[in-house]
């Protein structure tokens, strides 16, 4: 991150404290603040049959989009999704954009549903020296912003891993509220029904490279997604594969 970003984050970050303050919520701020820097971290969202694979072969790496389409290991979206994927992620990413993985900024181990039937929460010490995070969905950032190939990037939307409390509340301050908790923060930061992902709403972590799955802390069920018998069963191998390999790190 560049001094000018992180000059605009802190500016934007004292505004939103300043704005907590006037809302009678500043205790809830701070608590949040805290909670961000102890306790947040990162999930992916994968289908069940990926989560069986990355936990029934020890060796195996978790790759993104554009590595299994250059790989001939998926058939790629249709083809105007696909060059949409392409350019969101040059003009973030530059020649790094096919090492990049997406995932979402999360207070419990749970993410975005609409993402597949398995949430897998990261070691924070196996990806924050490789994470960054944005502020909302990277479509959404770019369209949002009427940003066009060669536009240079708006500061104070991004963060490194030890500033993303700083992005969490510069966003979401005005959501704040005398008597929240946890639950209701949660709710606030990683929004997901399920269906359509143009609702989804959530600070995107942008992670370098790939991971096997002794990078994975905890694996759970997406919650309200009912799955097809193949998927149960891959989610359950996936289950029982995972509950093995930590059992052998014990």
């Amino acid at each position: 991150m560049t001094d000018e970003n992180l000059k605009a984050l802190n500016e934007k970050f004292d505004k939103a404290r300043s704005h907590a303050t006037s809302n009678g919520c500043l205790k809830e701020f701070d608590t949040l603040d805290e909670m961000l820097r102890n306790e947040s971290g990162v999930v992916i969202s994968i289908p069940a049959r990926i989560a069986r694979n990355l936990f029934e072969d020890p060796k195996s790496l978790y790759a993104n989009y554009e590595k299994l389409v250059g790989a001939q290991m998926r058939v790629p979206a249709s083809a105007e999704d696909d060059r949409h994927r392409f350019a969101i992620g040059g003009m973030l990413f530059g020649s790094y954009a096919n090492s990049i993985i997406y995932g979402a900024l999360s207070l419990t181990e749970h993410g975005l549903s609409t993402y597949g039937e398995v949430h897998c929460r990261l070691k924070s010490v196996a990806i924050e020296r490789r994470t960054s995070f944005l502020e909302k969905n990277s479509y959404k950032f770019i369209r949002d912003h009427g940003l066009v190939a060669g536009d240079k990037l708006p500061e104070g939307f991004s963060a490194c891993w030890g500033d993303r409390q700083k992005l969490v509340l510069a966003k979401l301050a005005s959501a704040l509220s005398a008597g929240q908790g946890p639950s209701d923060w949660q709710a606030i930061i990683c929004q997901s029904d399920g269906a359509n992902r143009e609702d989804d709403e959530f600070v995107e972590a942008h992670i370098y490279e790939g991971f096997n799955w002794n990078a994975i802390e905890s694996m759970v069920e997406t919650v309200g997604r009912k799955m097809t018998r193949s998927e149960r069963l891959d989610f359950d191998l996936a289950n029982d594969a995972f509950g093995k390999l930590q059992g052998k790190l014990k």
